[in-house]
């Protein structure tokens, strides 16, 4: 019996590392403990997961383009 009642779900993370770190193996794990046990097992058939990568190093143009792009995320989950 699924304890979820959504039909979706929108994870938007921020990163300490670059991409290619989780290009290397955070992402999978992630997936599996995040997105699998916190969202699918319980219910959710559709999960996206986003992330915004090294947030702290970024400069102002990147965290802005991160800010613009969650903002259009955000406005695409409502709507769908």
């Amino acid at each position: 019996m699924p304890l979820f009642n959504h039909e979706k779900a929108l994870l938007m993370s921020t990163t300490l590392f670059d991409e290619q770190a989780y290009n290397d193996g955070f992402r999978d794990a992630m997936t599996r403990l995040i997105d699998d046990f916190g969202f699918r097992y319980p219910g959710l058939q559709k999960v996206e997961h986003v992330y915004f990568y090294s947030v702290d190093a970024v400069g102002a143009e990147a965290s802005q383009g991160y800010l613009q792009q969650a903002y259009r995320l955000g406005v695409e989950y409502c709507q769908s």
